[in-house]
């Protein structure tokens, strides 16, 4: 799932969900939401943002982000 990949990437880059937030200007209550699978608002800049500081593909990223957010009742 979405939210293990994304977990699995912030650990491997050395981050925690408030240092990634902080880095890359996101708000920690929503990075932690999206994290945990709990419906968050679906922010493609703040997701591009999320891409690039994790090194990752933005379109891909950004595309599975969505996808996953969409799915989230």
């Amino acid at each position: 799932p979405f939210e293990k990949a994304l977990m699995e990437l912030i650990d491997q880059r050395g981050f925690d969900a408030r240092m990634l937030a902080q880095k890359t200007k996101v708000d920690e209550t929503w990075l932690r939401s999206l994290i945990a699978g709990n419906r968050v608002d679906c922010e493609i800049d703040a997701l591009s943002r999320l891409a690039v500081d994790l090194g990752i593909e933005v379109p891909l990223f950004v595309g599975r982000a969505v996808e996953a957010i969409l799915r989230r009742e």
